[in-house]
């Protein structure tokens, strides 16, 4: 299979219908097809949330794009594994910075247009077919593994007044959720997140998660990546990783919910709520080398929906979103759980971007971004306010970076229409797939508002 052809099949896939796109990639996976398994392997490259290579390049434009060289697929030539190669030693970080790029320009010297066509969407995270990791995996089960945490349903006070007392209840904190695998045999951290920048972000403080020593067995860290200041955004210092490829120590934290035994979290089912919180509070209390970065989440046992209120109340007035109640006997488990239920100050939806635009001329935001047009509900809708003025700069000049994602919208209410009142953009939700946002999101007035299909938080 050559890479031309191989990105023919996705650019075909981009403008197809739904099921057009499933047949395209049935015929890419079709076991009688001789590049199946090579075709199995890209798809991994590109949607593996866990597979990261910590390089950027440009995308190939005009007759560059179409330059003849060598193709990083024919097999038999001594060129048909340099790809491979490349993306292993930038995986595993046996290439890194300076030496890294060299590598890369290396290979771009040499190969066709398609095939660095092929390297750019690698390195990207982004087949632009127009799919997304659930699409593959429908058209074959378990082939890109999925980003999974324990999830909450919106907060509902009649089923509160069923649980036993006292329930738990944490901050819920305004950042990325993260989980970070701690092999204590072979003395490394690997942290897995849909948002590759958080992985980026914490590669290099990995040693010290290690050499914490919250647990002699191997274990898992269900835990938030965040800002030092827990108010401000995360995409500050999402944009400050993209412009910089660094997270100095102390602009961010980790606030940890759990500390869990490695096989049980990967049975996806482990100890009840109460206890798992246990068990993480007396790790910390008994390790002796956590950095000072990384802290247990603020938790507190409550024993009514008016203690609720007043919590949540004092919460929201320092400027937090609010709280994540937890069912104290309920197993924790790596899916969506009624054991967990967020209770939030804001209604906000996830809804996929579809075009920038730029600043009014003449004013303060002239020739960079004036904000996004979303589609809610199959209503366009523009979101103007809530961006720094780095991130709108960012979004200005790459609009890749947020042009069909989905991003998380705060508002007030909704007009007669269905278009947001006092819209304001909240974070990209890069772990989370198109075709996942709600189309025609229902409102229960009296609630609050939840408009997505699973948050990961």
């Amino acid at each position: 299979m050559k890479g031309s052809h191989f990105i023919g099949i996705l650019d075909e896939m981009k403008s197809a219908t739904k099921a057009r796109k499933e047949t395209l990639i049935g015929t890419l996976l079709d076991e009688h097809f001789s590049g199946s398994q090579l075709a199995a392997e890209l798809i991994d490259l590109m949607l593996n949330p866990y597979r990261r290579f910590h390089v950027k390049i440009a995308k190939a434009k005009g007759e560059y794009a179409e330059r003849e060289g060598l193709c990083a697929l024919t097999e038999g030539h001594e060129f048909d594994m340099a790809l491979f190669n490349l993306l292993a030693r930038l995986e595993c970080r046996m290439s890194t910075g300076r030496e890294a790029k060299e590598l890369v320009s290396d290979f771009l010297s040499q190969c066709d247009g398609a095939s660095h066509e092929l390297l750019y969407r690698i390195l990207k995270k982004d087949p632009r077919c127009g799919a997304t990791a659930s699409t593959f995996n429908k058209v074959r089960p378990g082939l890109v593994p999925v980003f999974s945490v324990a999830k909450g349903y919106p907060y509902k006070p009649s089923v509160l007044a069923k649980w036993p007392t006292p329930f738990m209840a944490e901050k819920k904190y305004n950042g990325g959720r993260t989980v970070i695998h701690v092999d204590t045999v072979a003395r490394e951290a690997v942290p897995r997140t849909g948002n590759g920048h958080v992985v980026n972000c914490l590669l290099d403080y990995m040693p010290d998660v290690v050499e914490s020593g919250l647990s002699d067995e191997s274990y898992v860290l269900d835990c938030e990546f965040l800002l030092s200041d827990e108010l401000a955004p995360l995409e500050d210092v999402m944009s400050m990783f993209r412009r910089t490829g660094t997270a100095p120590e102390g602009s961010f934290c980790l606030r940890v919910f759990a500390v869990i035994p490695m096989d049980e979290y990967m049975e996806g089912e482990g100890k009840s709520n109460a206890e798992v919180r246990r068990e993480t509070e007396v790790a910390f209390e008994d390790a002796l080398n956590v950095p000072h970065w990384m802290k247990p989440s603020q938790c507190w046992h409550l024993r009514s929906k008016e203690s609720v209120d007043d919590l949540f109340s004092h919460l929201v007035s320092e400027g937090h979103e609010g709280l994540v109640l937890k069912h104290p006997d309920l197993p924790y488990v790596t899916r969506k759980s009624p054991g967990w239920q967020k209770v939030k100050s804001v209604n906000d939806a996830d809804v996929l971007v579809v075009d920038i635009f730029e600043g009014t001329p003449g004013s303060r935001l002239e020739g960079t971004l004036g904000g996004l047009v979303v589609n809610f509900g199959g209503v366009e809708t523009k979101v103007g306010t809530g961006f720094s003025d780095a991130l709108r700069r960012e979004l200005f000049n790459d609009p890749d970076l947020v042009i069909g994602k989905v991003v998380e919208v705060h508002y007030t209410d909704l007009t007669v229409d269905g278009d947001f009142q006092h819209a304001r953009f909240h974070t990209i939700r890069h772990e989370k797939p198109p075709e996942d946002v709600t189309p025609n999101p229902v409102l229960n007035k009296g609630e609050d508002v939840t408009l997505r299909k699973g948050r990961d938080d």
